[in-house]
């Protein structure tokens, strides 16, 4: 599905090259056609780093790779640079994917994506006693309630 603004690409290239160009401010931008400050900003950075491609709806999602995410975290984390500056750097289209992945990796969570391979998420299950469920459960608990992991334990064979 796209994702679509309420101003057309057309526009949007428009008004950021008014706002680069010094012919409109971004409070004049910003009340003349209802968007936020930040919105201009981040299409200022897309224009800036993708041209006037970054101004136009996409028809999917983008994705980045682990690699990619951990490396922005850890530029950020280390000072190099604000949120925009390694936004721009990485080519990561707004700043709260950057702030969610950085809530991921503070909260010591992985950047794998969903169904990549490795993870288990549907099996087939087994019959097991209540002495089973009590261990598995206390073993989830006891791994910061991580399911997957108390899933493979629970598949090997005692």
């Amino acid at each position: 599905m796209p994702h679509k603004g309420k101003l057309p690409s057309e526009k949007k290239v428009e008004l950021v090259r008014a706002y680069l160009s010094g012919e409109i401010g971004p409070s004049e931008i910003a009340q003349k056609y209802g968007i936020k400050k930040y919105r201009l900003r981040e299409w200022t950075r897309l224009y800036e780093t993708r041209g006037v491609d970054g101004l136009i709806p996409s028809e999917r999602w983008r994705k980045y790779a682990p690699e990619i995410k951990k490396e922005a975290v850890m530029a950020y984390q280390s000072g190099q640079g604000s949120l925009r500056d390694i936004c721009r750097r990485y080519d990561i289209s707004c700043d709260a994917i950057l702030q969610k992945w950085i809530k991921r990796y503070n909260d010591h969570e992985d950047f794998k994506q969903p169904n990549s391979g490795g993870a288990i998420y549907m099996v087939k299950s087994r019959k097991t006693t209540i002495e089973e469920r009590i261990e598995i459960v206390s073993y989830c608990i006891a791994n910061n309630k991580d399911y997957g992991k108390a899933i493979e334990r629970s598949m090997k064979p005692p």
